[in-house]
């Protein structure tokens, strides 16, 4: 170590922070002599020259290790250490549903206020938006709630809504109320 810290082409390792009771403090060395002798001290790097980060959303290779931390729900205390808790298995089990959503058989005779929350966390991992799975999940919807799911749709001016859902918006059996004006549908549309 002493052969280390006299040496000519020592690097300066910069700042090093320990954290004890929850503070986070800068640990002086011996190394004071060492940076006093050096001519001009270089720059602290956090990371190397040339690294780059890459944010990485909805990658398959990522599932893994999110399969890893997905039941824990991470949280600091007060004094900044740390904590972990397991999430409940109602919680776990509704994000593996909400997850495969389109492959459920039938929610006829399932509670409404466990399929509320359902579809809220498919609505919230947008599983409605996948082709063809989401319409699935939706019909699956449709069929056990009826109205309850969607009973009012006003779409307005949206004609190109119209043209790209066509098939979702048929799918909701039980409106009571659309509205298609503005829409430059004409009289023979599968809408009207």
């Amino acid at each position: 170590m002493s052969y280390y810290l006299s040496s000519e082409n020592h690097l300066d390792p910069g700042p090093i922070y320990m954290r004890e009771n929850g503070q986070l403090h800068m640990v002086n060395l011996a190394l004071d002599g060492v940076r006093s002798s050096l001519q001009k001290p270089r720059p602290f790097r956090l990371f190397p020259k040339g690294f780059s980060v890459e944010l990485c959303m909805n990658r398959e290779d990522d599932t893994a290790q999110k399969e890893k931390t997905d039941h824990f729900i991470f949280t600091y205390t007060r004094e900044g250490n740390l904590r972990y808790s397991a999430k409940s298995l109602f919680s776990l089990v509704l994000g593996f549903i909400s997850d495969n959503v389109d492959h459920i058989d039938s929610l006829i005779g399932f509670p409404e206020q466990i399929a509320e929350k359902l579809f809220s966390a498919a609505e919230a991992r947008q599983k409605f938006t996948e082709p063809g799975a989401g319409l699935r999940a939706l019909q699956k919807f449709t069929e056990a709630y009826g109205s309850l799911v969607l009973c009012s749709l006003c779409l307005r001016n949206r004609y190109l809504v119209i043209s790209e859902k066509l098939e979702e918006i048929k799918s909701f059996r039980e409106l009571t109320c659309l509205d298609l004006s503005c829409c430059k549908l004409g009289d023979e549309h599968e809408l009207l």
